[in-house]
């Protein structure tokens, strides 16, 4: 925004552009974050169904992604109304918490009640995009890019690779940040009596998106790969839910149990068994039996050469 100061001074045609500019800005943000009912939804996963049809054969993957996306909205609602699918799962207690999910969808505002609504289009959808496909009018101007939630894929917790984050894993995600990325700290949050509860609620929103996701991108591998018919009732669609849902639900029983700290590595027992123990892990990291050297660099400092990229 020019200072007023300045604007005085400038042509009348560049005032009136920069009027149009910023009720541009405006414009994208009213709609990224809506402003009463929205017209949005959450958007089909045409990249992955691009992704497993080939060229030449008679699948269109905006079609099937469009049927998928249809499939799991008679589960789990729209991007306003979000549902749990009850009657497949069962209850979402030992996944999330649905009244959590509910004040974290739809527009950003406050009912009569007075309990602001709509914390993920508040806080997240900038950057991580209204289907949590990390596609959100930010992504483009960030290195790396923001989160896609839909694959189901976390980086920082405290369970196996396969395995799926804890509550605790994204709430730390959330309060700290990641540093050397655009995601920011929310610590604020938790330390506001007005705002408190809203790192835990906007977790069970982050689950709930990568559950949805998770089961949208499996039915298209299903469909694209065996033939499946994409539909609510069809028993195979509803196995890959139950398969889903039990993932997250067991990730508590997932957390690894982190060893203690061994002696040597606070108190080594003279300067010569410390030096040894150095030229021993530098001996480790340079050996073709770890490899670190190939993503890491030989001095750690994550240059080195390898073209084999983490699954996320």
């Amino acid at each position: 925004m020019i200072p007023a100061a300045t604007r005085t001074h400038l042509p009348r045609n560049l005032a009136v552009s920069g009027w149009l500019a910023t009720s541009g800005m405006l414009a994208v943000i009213c709609v990224a974050t809506g402003c009463g009912r929205s017209e949005l939804g959450y958007k089909p996963n045409s990249l992955h169904a691009a992704s497993l049809t080939r060229e030449g054969t008679d699948q269109n993957p905006i079609s099937i992604a469009k049927k998928a996306s249809e499939v799991v909205e008679t589960w789990f609602g729209d991007i306003d109304q979000p549902k749990w699918p009850i009657d497949q799962v069962g209850l979402a207690d030992q996944v999330l918490r649905m009244d959590c999910v509910e004040r974290c969808a739809g527009p950003v505002g406050r009912g009569i009640d007075k309990v602001e609504r709509g914390l993920f289009r508040k806080h997240c959808v900038s950057c991580h995009g209204l289907s949590g496909d990390g596609l959100g009018p930010a992504a483009m101007l960030l290195e790396p890019y923001p989160r896609d939630f839909r694959r189901g894929t976390f980086k920082f917790k405290s369970t196996p690779v396969g395995k799926k984050p804890t509550r605790e894993d994204i709430h730390r995600t959330l309060h700290d940040g990641i540093p050397g990325t655009a995601m920011p700290s929310f610590r604020a949050l938790d330390e506001s009596e007005e705002f408190a509860k809203d790192i835990e609620d906007l977790v069970h929103y982050v689950r709930f998106l990568a559950i949805r996701g998770e089961v949208e991108r499996r039915l298209i591998s299903l469909h694209v790969r065996e033939g499946v018919e994409l539909e609510s009732d069809s028993q195979r669609m509803q196995e890959v839910l139950v398969q889903v849902v039990q993932k997250w639900a067991d990730s508590p029983d997932d957390v690894l149990v982190i060893p203690e700290t061994p002696d040597y590595f606070q108190t080594p027992s003279d300067d010569s068994d410390h030096a040894q123990r150095i030229e021993k892990g530098k001996t480790l990291l340079e050996s073709e039996l770890t490899a670190c050297v190939k993503c890491h660099g030989p001095t750690g400092a994550g240059d080195g050469k390898s073209l084999d990229f983490d699954e996320w």
